[in-house]
């Protein structure tokens, strides 16, 4: 492999499509590459470039019934020339928006053949020989990427082979090689905080300001936290095994995510959220956690957007939370049926415990919504129904909002493989289509359009 300079590197996060009437905008700071810049700067120079937040107000429709929004094709092209880079990395989070992704990439092969164009994300990681058939995309990462990225480049300047790379893919003679993801970083306290200055701070405090914001409190600038990376739990529906490693669940010290809370602190952040795939899983450290914030009067109002472990939380855990600042919890209940939660989704939580927790986060003044997913294979019409009337029960003791998805078999799960065996999902189906809020999976008790009418029924009748 010839050797190659590399001074300067753009991280992209693609512009988005959306379902008309179905899904909202939105602009949230993509942590992902934060944390890969806080790696990358310290030998090259590096910036981030978010095309939903630079271009947020810019609308396009691409076909019936969905639009683009994001920076134009344009604009992308002029902030790609005036960087000047030597390597592009996109970020290709869900498999529904990989065309976005590739539409990058395809963007800044035809500025320079010569840039290096690099794909990450969870969607890279579960499709990787899919991804690179595409010839303008030179290389892929898979899982974790921080120190992969950093040795991959390291590689191509100077010249060294890269069979011996973790988790990357390339082409070689016309062939697809694929070094599987195997090493995982065990002590997240080694790597440097994300990258925030990269970011700009005042876009995402404009848009979400003063409507529009993932998040209902009133407090800004915002940001995500990252504490820990996987979940012990391997749920049929979840690809965070495919992306983390299956039940490779690694936390942060409570004294890192302290030192990192004192950082945004004085950078003017008053709001953050955990981002988190199960954040409350360890007890110990989470209470470790709200006590430094207490302690230290760190003053933040805070949420748990990504849903919380049911089985963890009890009246001492939420009572800390509260008095840290926290003003709002997601429950990740999914299914009102005991069942299917144990025996189809694999997904350890126990429904009596929230009615109580419900309860109590009323009775301390927190807002609190829940998740329901409806459309498991296996599950029948009563089933459903069954959660409706388990949402609606709770909303009867105090949880605030139900929201409802349907279950989308994602690449790179348990529940994907099991669609496709069986026949469920249309095996040339566009993934543009794989959301939560539409239907892909027809068995003997519902078909796509059962479930969409279903969804509307019940958020309708749970909320208002």
């Amino acid at each position: 492999m010839m050797k190659r300079k590399i001074r300067n590197i753009l991280l992209v996060f693609p512009t988005c499509t959306i379902f008309e009437g179905k899904e909202t905008k939105r602009a949230t700071p993509p942590m992902g590459l934060a944390y890969l810049a806080g790696v990358l700067r310290e030998k090259y120079n590096i910036k981030i470039l978010d095309t939903i937040a630079e271009g947020f107000e810019h609308d396009e429709r691409i076909d019936e019934g969905r639009i683009r929004y994001g920076m134009s094709a344009e604009n992308i092209k002029n902030a790609v020339m005036d960087f000047e880079p030597d390597v592009v990395g996109v970020s290709a989070l869900f498999s529904s928006q990989s065309e976005e992704a590739y539409r990058i990439c395809r963007i800044v092969k035809d500025i320079d053949r010569d840039i290096l164009v690099i794909m990450g994300g969870a969607h890279t990681t579960v499709m990787p020989h899919d991804v690179l058939k595409r010839p303008y995309i030179d290389y892929v990462l898979l899982g974790e990427a921080e120190r992969s990225f950093m040795d991959l480049l390291k590689r191509i300047e100077s010249g060294d082979d890269l069979k011996t790379v973790d988790g990357i893919g390339y082409r070689e003679n016309g062939d697809i090689k694929i070094m599987l993801k195997t090493g995982y970083i065990q002590n997240l306290d080694d790597l440097p905080f994300p990258a925030r200055d990269l970011l700009n701070v005042a876009r995402y405090t404009q848009i979400n300001s003063p409507h529009g914001k993932p998040i209902d409190s009133s407090r800004l600038p915002f940001t995500p936290i990252v504490s820990s990376r996987g979940c012990p739990a391997s749920c049929t529906t979840c690809y965070v095994s495919s992306i983390w490693g299956k039940r490779n669940y690694r936390f942060r010290s409570a004294e890192n995510v302290l030192k990192e809370l004192e950082t945004i602190a004085h950078q003017g952040y008053r709001e953050f959220y955990f981002d988190d795939d199960n954040f409350s899983f360890n007890k110990e450290r989470a209470m470790k956690i709200f006590d430094g914030m207490i302690d230290r009067r760190l003053d933040f109002t805070w949420s748990t957007p990504n849903g919380t472990f049911v089985n963890s939380l009890d009246d001492e855990m939420l009572t800390k939370m509260r008095r840290s600042g926290c003003y709002h919890i997601t429950f990740a209940i999914e299914s009102g049926n005991q069942e299917i939660l144990t025996k189809v989704m694999k997904k350890p939580i126990n429904l009596k415990r929230l009615p109580r927790l419900i309860r109590k986060t009323k009775e301390l003044g927190m807002k609190s919504m829940g998740f329901f997913m409806i459309g498991f294979p296996g599950e029948t019409r009563a089933q459903i129904k069954n959660t409706v009337n388990f949402a609606k029960e709770l909303v009867t003791l105090g949880l605030d909002y139900a929201t409802f998805y349907i279950v989308t078999p994602l690449p790179g799960t348990d529940l994907y493989r099991i669609c496709k065996e069986k026949g469920y999902i249309d095996r040339e189906a566009d993934m543009t289509k794989y959301m939560f809020a539409k239907g892909v999976i027809t068995t003997e008790e519902f078909t796509p359009e059962y479930l969409e009418r279903m969804r509307f029924e019940a958020w309708r009748a749970v909320n208002f």
